[in-house]
């Protein structure tokens, strides 16, 4: 052969082995992408944001400090430190980013460096071009340049990367091309938390858009129909369309127009409950939405629809523009929405100029987009040139019964004696759903002869109209209905009883308009708005009873405010006390939010009527005043007010407090001795007032039922009264880092929690009442505990107890197997703890019942000898015995006749050099793990219950089970795709019962297809991980194709090592609905990911073996089964693109035509050739 034609072949064969890799690693998206323009992502995000990073550059400052940030806000954080041991890695990863309706990619300086942190990088781009993902780069101390070109680090990674992954690096490109191009965050020279702030805010915000829908109704009847009736009507609305464009700017469009949905009907007919409901169905399907509802109203504030126009580009940019008039704010929408596929929802339109304001004209908006809008005048949407105008009907008389049932008897039938009154009920209503909420509001709970009045009061009326049975109960009225009552009291705004439009709020307050009319005033801005208004602006409104103030910067300080007053609510008052002559006679509920008081002076002398105060974040607020007169006040929140040191002793002998909140009072010291006399208090927090020595006495605070203390570091003593709180359900003292004693005696007999975690000097545990059976979780995680006190049995309905990095903990009493409820029992981290109690008195009960106590983890105990008590591990499932120092397993042969369904055994980091041949008893073991169990020589026969088994590290082991082949051979009842079993195992090599084994990574077999044929899949790679590191080291993944299609992908990290490592999996080959052929491929390919310039892995040895179920087939089949051929040699390109028919398709995809034609004239040399065996079914 010629030096061109062989310089040919090998390229040939090069493509071919890279082509086929490719396949193996990225078909998912090959086989995703067809499916991409059918199907919407209609499903629920299982995770807010997905966390891409290089560990070793962020993850202990910027990435941490951004999880802890995002989880403050309630965010769901996906970070892949969490995945549990033994979790199958690539998959959960890949499955992460696909469930994530975020992806937020920290680019640092050795991002690049890392394959697996590029593979996610591609699986987050093809996830935003197929799922519409939201993905958001962060350029930490790196240069977005560096990544668009791949230059600096990126560049120098890369060229590393390609001599291995010759394809997949240039994908990886295409990849940090594309992430850099988008829109994102570049750390330069900013403050990390000022970054990280902006990167919270634009998540929530992303979030509040997306993820959240609308409420719709508490009892959504008729919904459903009548969306199934909108659907058959309005086929576009609903339509989503099979054919999209690419865009220049990366945006995905529809074929179909701007399509635009009317819903007319009467008032409280149901239209905004079916707005709301086609928002939810329909909103995953675009690429912004945006629900304006009460438009009527809204529009009637001072500048309210350009306030709309703002809140429209918010929705959809989720980017603050100001509008600054409706002009301006109509071009701002028509420029920047017109690209977007959006969806816009309009509720309660009544005028043309509202339309015209914010959906004027078709393009305005993206292709595909839909607008719906609600209103009573179905003139305005024929005059707007709307699609389609649907009349919005009632409810017909099994949804009307149902609606009015729920709010009558909450229930969705009528009572048997009822049921002729709820039909005479509900006909008058005549469908209207607002007229049949209030009906049935107003008669539930009143008998017979009530109902029969009011009915017949009806009935005799000379106007028997829907408003007369609105009218029936004033809590029923709409807000709008009780709007048009109040403006129709008077043309004078001042002689008006409510004022809440803001236009109208500052006219009177401008131009002190007010009178003795007025009795409620709401100012509330969206936001910080300076009013300049008259210091006697409320002189005159001597009736004034209620009074709201939000967002409201007053210019001149306020002079006067009426004593007739019952309510104030007034966030951010911005003067230090009241005005002179103002009392508090008559004030019910005083709500001073972040205000700039200082003090109250004597106002508090004459508050009787006092009953709810919050001045929570007024942080000039120093101390807290005389509250002796406020002798009904209940509730009191003080919380974060920074200042205040002291609180008047007063506080303490309200008689009727029930909440009193201190959370964030750093500088408060302590509290008052001698004087806790709130006999009603129920809740109290003491939270986070680090300067707080002591707790005191609580004896008199008889009904308290929860009591937080977080993080109090300067508290050293807790009063003995706490331990004798018969009410008492939840006390939280996390954190309180200096605590050294508790209450000597425990005595809570209502207690469902306790929690002492952090407490790092409490070394002693109170004794335990024979009362205390409520408690479900105690939780004693890293303090400083010796022992538990033999009382501890008397917890009879304990859960969960925890003991986690009790690093001083020696033993458990006795007495724990008294627990009879106990499921969870935790000591992970105990350094010292001796030994788990070996026997217990006969008189004694078992711990468990037979369906508690389910897991017990006991990871990191150095334990010279280990004891199993005689009968209490009788209903185990999982046993944790990790880095016990273990060194005689014989304990197994008592743990086989007391644990019969222990089905996970976990063993890993022990001593021991061999295991009892009692293993094979546990015939529910599925799980085994030996890791890095250094001694063990040999594993005895197990169970054929096992479907995992890990002995990596096991550097001594020559022997692997003598009945492995007959386990793995076993017929597994799984789905398509899942694992049947799983072994990892040092220092053996691949079994000779292997029908095939290669060098090639690259491994096919052929079957033929028979319906009733069970067939089981066994592959296995043998390989070396090389390397000085003993925490990082490399990923192996095993991919499996089954008739041209991705079966299942299994990734699984491992260690550097002296020895060969042994990894076998097993499936069965369930096809199911899967396309099948006479013959079958089934490809298996082995791929090694280094994540460290200091490891190198090389793959050694490679086996495939099938296994074969005959069912109702002739014994006398002579046809072969399997056909294992290997297709690294090939005998001429012909062959392959013949006989291969299956991979074919991977040729199309990744080679020319022209380049195909090619081969398949050029020559052929003759010393290639296809090698087959060829196994039969004897």
């Amino acid at each position: 052969m010629g030096e061109v034609e062989k310089s040919l072949w090998m390229k040939v064969e090069a493509v071919l082995y890279q082509s086929t890799s490719l396949l193996a690693s990225w078909s998912f998206f090959l086989m995703d992408s067809s499916t991409v323009a059918t199907e919407s992502p209609t499903f629920k995000w299982t995770y807010d944001v997905f966390l891409s990073f290089r560990g070793e550059d962020t993850r202990t400052n910027f990435t941490s400090h951004l999880d802890m940030a995002l989880r403050q806000k309630g965010v769901n954080v996906f970070i892949d430190n969490k995945l549990e041991r033994g979790e199958q890695i690539s998959e959960s990863l890949f499955k992460s980013i696909q469930e994530a309706s975020i992806s937020i990619v920290i680019f640092s300086q050795n991002y690049a460096s890392s394959s697996w942190c590029l593979d996610e990088l591609v699986n987050i781009i093809e996830c935003k071009k197929s799922k519409g993902q939201n993905v958001f780069p962060v350029f930490y101390k790196v240069d977005p340049s560096d990544i668009r070109k791949q230059t600096g680090s990126f560049g120098e990674a890369l060229a590393k990367h390609q001599p291995k992954f010759q394809t997949k690096t240039q994908i990886w490109r295409e990849a940090l091309t594309t992430a850099a191009n988008l829109s994102g965050w570049n750390l330069g020279t900013r403050k990390e938390a000022d970054l990280i702030g902006d990167l919270v805010k634009k998540v929530l915000s992303v979030l509040n858009r997306t993820c959240t829908p609308l409420y719709v109704a508490k009892y959504p009847v008729g919904i459903d129909s009548k969306l199934e009736y909108m659907k058959l009507r309005s086929h576009n609305l609903f339509e989503k369309s099979n054919k999209f464009h690419y865009r220049k700017q990366h945006e995905y469009e529809s074929d179909t127009g701007v399509y635009m949905v009317g819903l007319y009907g009467i008032g409280g007919i149901g239209k905004t409950t079916l707005a709301k409901a086609l928002y939810n169905k329909i909103a995953s399907q675009f690429e912004a939405c945006c629900f304006l509802s009460n438009v009527r109203e809204a529009s009637k504030q001072f500048n309210g629809l350009a306030q709309l126009q703002e809140t429209l580009l918010y929705e959809i940019l989720t980017v603050d523009l100001k509008v600054i008039n409706l002009d301006r704010g109509i071009n701002i929408i028509r420029n920047r929405l017109c690209l977007k596929k959006v969806l816009i929802v309009l509720d309660d339109v009544d005028k043309l100029e509202q339309l015209e304001a914010l959906v004027g004209g078709r393009d305005w908006f993206g292709q595909g987009s839909r607008i719906i809008v609600t209103t009573r005048n179905k003139h305005l949407l024929s005059s707007h040139g709307f699609d389609e105008m649907e009349n919005i009907l009632g409810l017909d008389e099994d949804e009307a019964i149902e609606l009015f049932s729920w709010h009558a008897f909450k229930k969705n039938h009528p009572s048997s004696n009822y049921l002729d009154l709820s039909k005479r009920a509900t006909s008058y209503c005549k469908g209207h759903s607002l007229a049949l909420v209030v009906l049935g509001s107003f008669l539930c709970t009143r008998d017979q002869v009530e109902w029969c009045s009011i009915l017949d009061e009806f009935e005799n009326s000379l106007n028997k109209d829907i408003k007369d049975i609105l009218q029936l109960s004033f809590d029923g009225l709409e807000d709008k209905m009780g709007h048009k009552i109040v403006c129709g009291e008077s043309l004078e705004l001042g002689k008006r009883s409510r004022l809440w439009l803001v236009q109208d709020v500052w006219e009177v307050l401008v131009n002190n308009s007010g009178t003795d009319a007025v009795k409620g005033i709401k100012l509330d801005f969206p936001n910080s708005t300076r009013l300049d208004v008259d210091p006697q602006a409320f002189r005159k409104m001597k009736n004034l009873r209620l009074l709201i103030v939000q967002n409201a910067r007053f210019s001149t300080k306020i002079e006067y405010l009426p004593d007739s007053l019952k309510w104030i609510k007034w966030h951010g008052f911005r003067q230090p006390t009241f005005p002179s002559f103002f009392t508090m006679k008559n004030l019910v509920g005083l709500d001073l939010q972040h205000s700039f008081i200082k003090t109250f002076g004597k106002r508090l002398e004459d508050c009787e009527r006092l009953k709810y105060v919050d001045l929570s974040y007024s942080t000039f607020l120093e101390k807290i005043p005389n509250f002796s007169a406020a002798s009904n006040l209940e509730e009191l929140y003080l919380t974060n007010c920074t200042n205040l040191g002291m609180i008047d002793k007063s506080v303490f002998s309200l008689d009727k407090l029930t909440v009193l909140n201190l959370d964030g009072c750093s500088n408060l010291k302590k509290l008052p001795r001698g004087y806790f006399m709130l006999s009603s208090l129920k809740k109290l927090n003491l939270s986070y007032c680090k300067k707080l020595e002591k707790i005191p006495d609580l004896s008199s605070a008889s009904n308290l039922t929860s009591l937080h203390i977080y993080e109090c570091t300067n508290l050293r003593v807790i009063h003995e009264s706490v331990g004798s709180l018969d009410k008492l359900e939840g006390l939280y003292l996390k954190q309180c880092t200096n605590l050294v004693k508790l209450p000597s005696y425990l005595s809570l007999k209502s207690l469902l929690c306790l929690s002492l975690s952090g407490c790092c000097k409490l070394e002693s545990f109170p004794t335990i009442a024979k009362n205390m059976k409520s408690l479900r979780t105690l939780d004693l995680d890293f303090t400083a505990i010796k022992e538990l006190p033999s009382s501890i049995r008397y917890l009879t309905e304990l859960w969960t107890l925890k003991l986690n990095g009790c690093t001083n903990l020696i033993s458990l009493p006795n007495t724990i197997y008294l627990l009879r409820s106990l499921e969870n029992l935790l000591l992970s981290g105990c350094s010292i703890f001796g030994m788990f109690p070996d026997k217990w008195n006969p008189t004694i009960q078992p711990v468990c019942s037979p369906s508690k106590m389910m897991e017990t983890a006991l990871w990191s105990l150095k334990v010279p000898h280990f004891l199993v008590p005689n009968e209490s591990f009788s209903h185990f499932t999982l046993l944790d015995l990790q880095s016990c120092n273990i060194s005689n397993a014989n304990f197994l042969d008592i743990l086989c006749d007391v644990a019969p369904f222990l089905s996970d055994l976990r063993l890993s980091e022990n001593k021991f050099s061999s295991l009892p041949s009692c293993l094979h008893k546990f015939m529910s073991l599925w799980n085994l793990e030996l890791r890095n169990c250094k001694f063990l020589q040999e594993i005895p026969s197990l169970p054929e219950s096992i479907q995992k088994m890990d002995a990596c590290g096991c550097e001594s082991l020559s022997r692997i089970p003598d009945n492995i082949v007959d386990i793995i051979s076993k017929k597994q009842d799984l789905t398509m795709g899942e694992i049947s079993r799983e072994f990892l195992l040092t220092g053996i090599e691949i079994p000779e019962w292997f029908s095939y084994k290669t060098t090639s990574n690259l491994v096919s077999a052929s079957f033929r297809h028979y319906p009733d044929m069970e067939r089981t899949l066994a592959a296995c790679v043998s390989f070396k991980v090389n390397g000085n590191s003993s925490e990082r080291g490399a990923r192996i993944s095993c991919n499996i194709f089954v008739c041209n299609r991705l079966y299942f992908s299994l990734s699984r990290p491992f260690l550097p090592s002296k020895s060969e490592y042994m990894w076998l999996v097993t499936t069965s080959l369930a096809l199911g609905s899967m396309e099948v052929n006479d013959w079958n491929k089934v490809l298996v390919w082995f791929e090694v990911h280094e994540a460290h310039s200091e490891v190198n892995a090389t793959i050694t040895r490679y086996g495939v073996h099938v296994t074969e179920e005959l069912h109702a087939i002739q014994t006398d089949v002579k046809w072969p089964m399997v056909n294992y051929a290997d297709f690294y040699q090939l005998e001429k390109l012909q062959s392959l693109m013949i006989d291969l028919k299956g991979e074919m398709w991977i040729l199309r995809n990744f080679f020319s035509n022209a380049f195909l034609k090619k081969c398949r004239a050029g020559p052929i040399p003759k010393q290639c050739y296809m090698r087959q065996i060829m196994i039969q079914k004897q």
